[in-house]
């Protein structure tokens, strides 16, 4: 498909109002892009300045260096250059087939000559078609030959999902991806070769064969794409093809058991707790009222006489030496409360060594070489001088540029509880945990493992067409691993969230472990922005004082909805 840029700076135009008639072509292409991947039609973009150093027609192809094309498509566009429309003509003479879509040109390196692409338009070679998917799928289907399908059981191209083919010798290699973050599809696939068709999983190396049939000059298979769901199906021309025949239908059927709702559990990290608001002060002025720990730094930045420098990267201080225009001290004052007497607690500060800190009036050393999350992050065990009650750290320094002004954060073996939307406290560690969040129970800040226990009875042994599925419904967490009895652990990081374990269970009693993987959204943050979890996150997200909100925003993690055994067995439908 060649790429109409030149359109584009044809109707070109400098003005701070956005040209509708540039966007015109823009919006044209990206429709028709997006057309062309819905219907599964492989095409490559062809730039004109390219086209003119490697561009050339050879026996009915259109030739750019080692590409070779039967079908050029046209996109709406204005003009076109005078080498690329001799390239037209020659590949039209030679048997090339053209197919202009939407607006048609009228210029030629700018300048009119609607003779010469009337000529070119009435050429038997060339189709005229809307830009639409209706009208282009069927000039497509008429002009070239598919290469793939991918349909529904109507024969409706499932739009979802898109693919990518490559030629590695007699090996025809497709990668598939459901694009949809809701929706699963049971695609039937058309491949345009015949030969033995394997799956390859990329997440374990394993190649396994897939039951396919042959029809014609094609080879026939159904597969089943979860959201955002990937495959590799690899079509060897080199070997036998399957059966011929028609593709058989299956019935699934599912026996569901929910399993525990209560589950004995072990956190693997240590839990945390956030402080990201304090008293301040500088030098031995007065105490000024709590503040985000960020709003404090930009304010000993500016004080510093920084203030065109605030959230500029280190590098380039040291690139213009810096140096601050006043010297002072600032200090910090945070307090927390706790509900019990903590047996390991420690305080975690970026760069600690270069403050000196209080705990309940009494000086903490900070000659430390422990770390935790990173070894910048340093730990001061403060086990000893936490109290039961209310607590305050008080941490002092000379400020520099190059002194971190960061939250500060409390690890340790602990829970948390929730006061109010602003307020936490620390608290004794639930005995169990329930399915849903674990953030309501006692670990809204957590970053880390948390692995669920359970045992479950199996009253049978299971028959030769079932499979047993372990199933994490709506489970937050960026990777899971499951366990039945003594098996090795099964990951899980996309869906379906679902483990095969059938060569796991067994008659009677099973042990049942998963991991839940968090990460660390709910201690690092964003922790304050309105929207809650962003999808984009960038350094202003953390400080966008426009969609500030001092309630914490959480995101969950855990069993959300439990878990389910699942037995499956197929069957042929009608039988």
């Amino acid at each position: 498909m060649l790429h109409p840029i030149g359109s584009a700076w044809a109707t070109y135009t400098p003005s701070e109002k956005p040209d509708p008639e540039l966007w015109r072509y823009h919006e044209e292409l990206v429709k028709l892009q997006s057309i062309l991947l819905e219907i599964h039609r492989d095409f490559d973009y062809g730039d004109e300045i390219i086209i003119s150093r490697h561009g050339r027609v050879e026996d009915g192809s259109f030739i750019i260096n080692k590409g070779k094309y039967r079908v050029v498509v046209v996109p709406p566009s204005l003009t076109w250059s005078e080498g690329t429309v001799e390239l037209l003509e020659k590949f039209l003479e030679s048997g090339g087939k053209v197919i202009f879509v939407g607006e048609v040109p009228s210029l030629i390196d700018g300048e009119p000559n609607e003779g010469r692409w009337q000529m070119i338009l009435s050429h038997p070679n060339v189709w005229k078609t809307e830009n639409s998917r209706k009208s282009l799928t069927e000039v497509l289907d008429e002009a070239v030959e598919r290469d793939i399908s991918i349909a529904d059981e109507d024969g409706e191209e499932i739009g979802d999902i898109l693919v990518h083919h490559r030629v590695d010798g007699s090996r025809h290699i497709y990668f598939l991806a459901n694009t949809s973050r809701t929706r699963t599809y049971e695609a039937i696939m058309k491949f345009s070769q015949v030969g033995e068709v394997t799956e390859w999983d990329l997440f374990s190396g394993d190649v396994s064969r897939v039951e396919a049939v042959t029809q014609g000059s094609q080879t026939i298979l159904r597969a089943v794409f979860h959201p955002v769901g990937s495959r590799v199906f690899v079509v060897d021309t080199s070997k036998p093809p399957h059966p011929k025949g028609t593709l058989p239908k299956y019935e699934v059927t599912e026996d569901v058991r929910k399993l525990s709702e209560k589950w004995r559990f072990k956190r693997l990290h240590l839990n945390s707790f956030v402080i990201d608001s304090c008293e301040y002060r500088f030098d031995d002025g007065r105490w000024m009222g709590k503040k985000p720990i960020w709003k404090i730094r930009h304010e000993a930045w500016r004080r510093a006489g920084f203030e065109r420098y605030v959230e500029a990267q280190p590098w380039i201080l040291i690139k213009k030496n810096v140096k601050p225009t006043r010297i002072f001290k600032l200090s910090l004052r945070a307090s927390f409360r706790s509900e019990i007497k903590p047996k390991r607690l420690f305080l975690v500060m970026e760069e600690a060594e270069k403050w000196m800190i209080r705990v309940n009036g009494v000086p903490v050393s900070v000659d430390t070489s422990r770390w935790y999350w990173d070894k910048k992050f340093r730990t001061i065990d403060l086990s000893e001088h936490v109290i039961k009650g209310e607590n305050v750290i008080e941490a002092a320094c000379t400020f520099d540029w190059n002194t971190p002004i960061e939250n500060i954060y409390l690890v340790g073996d602990f829970g948390v509880k929730r006061l109010s939307e602003t307020e936490y406290a620390i608290t004794d560690e639930p005995q169990t945990l329930s399915d849903g969040s674990w953030v309501e129970q006692g670990y809204p800040f957590y970053a880390g493992t948390m692995r669920y226990e359970t045992e479950f009875d199996f009253d049978r042994e299971l028959r030769s067409d079932e499979r047993a599925i372990v199933r994490l419904p709506e489970a937050k967490g960026t990777l899971f691993l499951v366990r039945v009895n003594d098996s090795k652990p099964i990951p899980i990081c996309w869906r379906p969230l679902e483990a095969d374990v059938t060569g796991s269970v067994r008659k009677g009693r099973n042990r049942l472990t998963i991991d839940v993987v968090s990460s660390l959204r709910n201690t690092f943050g964003p922790l304050h922005h309105k929207a809650g979890d962003l999808c984009m996150v960038g350094p202003h997200s953390f400080r966008d004082e426009e969609n500030w909100t001092d309630s914490y925003q959480l995101v969950p993690y855990g069993l959300i909805k439990g878990v389910e055994l699942v037995i499956r067995s197929l069957k042929y439908k009608g039988s």
